[in-house]
């Protein structure tokens, strides 16, 4: 009989980074930035399949650097690149282009409507947040930024206090307008097709209510002005977001579409909200707020406080205002931002999930009876990790491991996945050897699979007359069960005997005295 097993090969420290940065510790009134080397991707190199990408400007980036590509914003139609991100180590570099330690697997094409980056990825020993320290990255500035990045191959420790975040890093709303303006349809929030239609001019609304006011991707819609204004549209990222409330005829803005999926497997930024429409006699209505930005981070342990926080919140809208000369009471509130996005690839947990957020920010309110904005909508929170999930905001998809970008596996039998089923007759080693190309570091492993040969056994035969008994034996074996009547040892131990009748054949197991039944003589069978 042959059993089957299955063996797997877990690539988890390969992708914790090799600690080349060494410790960082963030201290009050303290911050620090991630990603101060980046930059856009510039041109057409940088196809699928292709080992290298060009960029504005190398500038600060080196050979052996890790980096990250990501997709930031696409053309309005159907598309299915946003958010796509990749990892690599820099092989070489020539004026602005970048070669590559492997292929790419998706395209990074730059236009005016298709925008990608490059980030150099620190790689920390231990990072340790404390009380008033932040660890944040650049604002999304339309062409970078957003993005949150880096690797730990020991402990992240945030301390009470401590903040990791890109809240309000993400996608924009237009600027909060000033010092008066009346009349005004609210400009769209941005989001993953660019930033959509801005502010209508100032004294120039007439209540458009076809074209501010509908959703920009995931950025909300504007409200529409003249006399009491409608408010702006919620920015959506893990779903589509509400719309702004109406006013006295004007239409809020649209909530923005939900994008991305449910398992993280695309890194997005929040939604900004829509403008608020403004009124004929208010002073300004209020802006919307931006979306949260990314987070991405991977180490061996993560520790957070209970009152330390990792979020990627989007922010609050703005109120339709008086002050400064307005009066009445029809200015719109500006939409809310929506969160953004978290990814931890762990091997630990400890401590507290309830300062992890990808929140939505609230919408605006009028200055009396104007609409008031739309709340945003909730990000995405994504742990690969093996153990008990902690309770976060909104609840976190659990992964089933580390995800090991660029990470190869090569068994004994020619196999190249992680989990292979193997079936051996005799004691066999099998070896795996683990590449991972981010880091370009390989390790190796074995598992012996000991296989138990099958016992040989053998019993005791002989005759009998009407009347006697005779003794069963087996050997061979460690344990024996036999059954069957006429047994006189009770527990039986082992080997099989057969009689005959005349009519039946009878066939009992047991290792122990067997009595045969009056007038019958038998001839005890070993089967």
């Amino acid at each position: 009989m042959l059993f089957r097993s299955t063996i797997s090969a877990f690539a988890g420290g390969s992708n914790f980074g090799n600690g080349a940065q060494g410790n960082l510790t963030v201290n009050n009134n303290t911050s620090v930035n991630t990603d101060g080397t980046l930059s856009a991707v510039n041109g057409s190199i940088g196809v699928s399949g292709s080992n290298s990408i060009c960029i504005a400007s190398a500038l600060g980036f080196s050979v052996g650097d890790e980096i990250i590509i990501i997709t930031m914003q696409v053309a309005a139609t159907p598309s299915t690149n946003i958010g796509k991100y990749e990892f690599f180590n820099i092989t070489s570099i020539s004026s602005n282009t970048l070669f590559l330690s492997g292929n790419l697997t998706n395209s990074y094409v730059s236009n005016a409507s298709e925008k990608h980056q490059v980030i150099k990825v620190p790689q920390y020993a231990n990072v340790t947040v404390n009380n008033g320290g932040t660890l944040t990255c650049s604002s999304w500035n339309g062409t970078v930024g957003g993005v949150l990045c880096f690797r730990a191959n020991g402990n992240v420790n945030v301390n009470s206090g401590g903040l990791i975040t890109a809240n309000g890093k993400g996608y924009r709303a237009v600027s909060q307008r000033s010092p008066i303006c009346r009349m005004a349809n609210g400009g769209q929030g941005e989001g993953v097709f660019g930033t959509g239609i801005g502010s209508g001019s100032c004294n120039g609304s007439n209540g458009n209510n076809g074209n501010w006011n509908n959703a920009n991707g995931n950025g909300g819609g504007g409200g529409t002005g003249t006399g009491d204004s409608g408010g702006g549209g919620g920015g959506a990222y893990g779903v589509s977001a509400s719309t702004g409330q109406s006013s006295g005829g004007h239409l809020g803005g649209t909530g923005g579409n939900a994008v991305g999926n449910s398992s993280l497997t695309v890194l997005i930024m929040g939604g900004a909200g829509g403008e608020g429409g403004a009124d004929e006699d208010g002073t300004t209505p209020g802006a919307g707020g931006n979306g949260g930005g990314i987070i991405y981070i991977t180490a061996n342990t993560l520790s957070v406080s209970a009152t330390g926080s990792i979020s990627a919140n989007g922010i609050n809208g703005n109120n339709g205002s008086n002050t400064g000369g307005g009066s009445g009471c029809g200015m719109a509130g500006g939409g809310g931002g929506a969160g953004g996005s978290i990814f931890f690839g762990i091997l630990n947990f400890n401590g507290s999930g309830t300062g992890i957020s990808a929140n939505n920010g609230i919408g605006g309110t009028s200055n009396g009876c104007g609409g008031s904005g739309a709340n945003g909508s909730v990000g995405r929170i994504r742990f690969d990790f093996m153990g008990s999930m902690p309770v976060t905001t909104p609840s976190a998809y659990q992964g089933s491991g580390i995800i090991n970008t660029g990470v190869t596996y090569t068994w004994s039998t020619g196999s190249n996945t992680p989990t292979i089923s193997v079936t051996p007759t005799v004691t066999t080693v099998y070896n795996v050897t683990v590449s991972a190309m981010p880091q370009c570091s390989m390790a190796s492993g074995s598992i012996s699979i000991i296989v138990n040969s099958l016992p040989t056994i053998t019993a005791n035969s002989g005759s009998i007359c009407t009347g006697q008994t005779f003794t069963l034996s087996g050997s061979g074996a460690q344990t024996y069960t036999w059954t069957g009547s006429n047994l006189l040892n009770n527990p039986p131990t082992g080997g099989v005997v057969s009689y005959s009748n005349g009519f039946a054949i009878h066939t009992f197991t047991s290792n122990g005295t067997f009595s045969v039944p009056s007038n019958l003589n038998a001839t005890v069978l070993i089967v």
